[in-house]
């Protein structure tokens, strides 16, 4: 009939999740217990009063320490389930970044290292979600994920890590081996709807990079890779390996993006002559001025080196605009001399041409020289006429009306709208190269041969560019065209060269 009080401690530190069930497991715990333990202890022996009492805390450790353990063992699961989670890619249920960071530091040893390939995928995913949804966009992904994932091998790893970008690593005895996997990867990613791809050019690319005895971080590796992705998008290519070669051009690119700004404040930019062979006179009738960036730390660059990165950065135009007034200042320099009799071309990018201020600029650098405009030629590219259609159109009148002659530069490159010739006030169209190559079949001749006639009867003269044998020379010219431009007559000559080449060979 006695009451016993059983008084139970903790520390502070305890989770108050498990004090509680602690608590809630001693009062449901048997009855029985603790009426045989008090009855023990009503024994008039202290010794066995106090094993009895042993016992009980020995019961109630027992206790505390099962629910303890069943406790932390469920928290580790939830935990380890919530780590799992965070490593999976909700959209497409392959591993995310953090995995693939995750296995690129535990399953990647010193002994095999030398053995992996850190691939990169990637689409241009925006174009995609532009044209055809988030829908379309994410059953993409989703399938670009399966395919990937297929073609991994046992040691292998790949993840989605980011919004249509892919990373994968796989160990291959070389490197034509990891290529050929790759390869087959891409080819097979593109044949999911190869007519949007064909029509609009979004296509996957893949760049691989080959790691080797020092530890490269994860990071680094990709970034690598993806250096050899952008080389595939800007080359049209499949797959490129990202070597010394490529990282070189990607460390050179980067420092010039930092100096093109002082350059064309430095003027380093200077002007250099390609001639054009007449077919008619059989003499030089023009050049085509280009550019040349002489940099005082890279030395001489040729435009695919900083083309495209002043484009980014805002500049082209400015380079353009250069350009087109030095131009116009060698044309006013050479009247009345020798030279006087070549027609210069200038190139205006399209992004320039688009500008709503081209004819307010152009006509007032053209004031600033004593010329005779028709000695002028000024060469837009294809897209130029896509680009901003009526911006362009009327920039074209513009220069047209101050009496200079237009040249139609690129022509059969892939993007020729026939209702624009006929438009345009065209005075010369250059047939690119490509077309001249393919002209020595039949069907490629036959092409070549209706390019001219068409242009002959529109009143506009031929120039076919990129001339450099005998034979594709003798195929342009038995095709009937007025104008040659190549290696084949005329290298690209320093500006202080040219008159020395020209009363040479004329």
């Amino acid at each position: 009939g006695r009451e016993y009080t059983v008084c139970v401690g903790t520390t502070k530190i305890i989770d108050p999740d498990i004090a509680n069930q602690i608590v809630g497991a001693i009062r449901a715990a048997d009855k029985n217990v603790w009426l045989s333990a008090a009855m023990e202890l009503e024994s008039p022996t202290p010794a066995r009063g106090t094993f009895i009492g042993f016992i009980i805390v020995i019961v109630l450790l027992v206790i505390a320490l099962t629910v303890l353990v069943v406790f932390i063992l469920k928290k580790r699961r939830a935990m380890l389930a919530k780590e799992k989670t965070k490593l999976i890619d909700p959209m497409t249920g392959i591993g995310n970044s953090d995995y693939f960071q995750d296995c690129y530091s535990h399953h990647i040893s010193p002994a095999t290292r030398q053995l992996y390939y850190v691939g990169y995928i990637a689409i241009d995913i925006e174009k995609i979600e532009t044209y055809f949804g988030m829908e379309q966009s994410e059953e993409l992904q989703r399938y670009a994920a399966s395919v990937i994932t297929d073609a991994m091998q046992d040691n292998d790893f790949a993840a989605r890590i980011d919004n249509g970008v892919f990373a994968f690593a796989v160990m291959a005895p070389d490197t034509d081996r990891a290529v050929k996997t790759a390869t087959e990867v891409i080819n097979n990613l593109n044949a999911y709807n190869k007519n949007y791809a064909e029509d609009n050019g979004v296509l996957f690319g893949c760049g691989l990079y080959p790691l080797d005895k020092q530890h490269t971080p994860c990071e680094t590796a990709i970034y690598n890779a993806r250096q050899g992705y952008l080389y595939t998008v800007n080359n049209k290519q499949t797959v490129c390996v990202c070597d010394s070669t490529v990282l070189d051009r990607v460390s050179l690119k980067s420092r010039l993006q930092k100096k093109i700004s002082s350059a064309l404040e430095n003027k380093e930019f200077q002007i250099y002559l390609q001639f054009v062979y007449d077919v008619g006179t059989k003499k030089f009738r023009g050049a085509e001025v280009l550019s040349r960036w002489h940099s005082r730390d890279e030395g001489v660059l040729s435009p695919s080196h900083y083309i495209e990165d002043m484009k980014t950065a805002g500049m082209v135009d400015k380079l353009d605009f250069y350009i087109f007034e030095k131009t116009c200042e060698l044309l006013s320099i050479w009247k009345g001399t020798t030279l006087e009799r070549i027609q210069l071309s200038c190139n205006f990018t399209r992004t320039t041409l688009s500008l709503p201020t081209f004819s307010e600029s152009f006509e007032k650098i053209l004031g600033k020289f004593d010329f005779s405009p028709e000695d002028l030629l000024i060469e837009i590219t294809e897209d130029s006429l896509v680009d901003d259609s009526a911006v362009a159109y009327q920039n074209v009148l513009a220069i047209k009306k101050l009496g200079c002659k237009i040249a139609l530069d690129d022509f059969g490159s892939g993007y020729t709208s026939f209702r624009d010739l006929c438009e345009y006030p065209v005075d010369v169209i250059k047939v690119d190269r490509d077309i001249v190559t393919r002209s020595s079949s039949a069907r490629g001749h036959a092409v070549l041969v209706g390019i001219i006639q068409m242009a002959h009867a529109l009143g506009i003269r031929v120039l076919c560019e990129g001339i450099e044998t005998e034979n594709e020379n003798q195929r342009a010219i038995d095709a009937g065209c007025d104008y040659i431009q190549g290696f084949m007559y005329s290298r690209v000559l320093p500006l202080e060269n040219a008159s020395d080449f020209y009363n040479r060979h004329n």
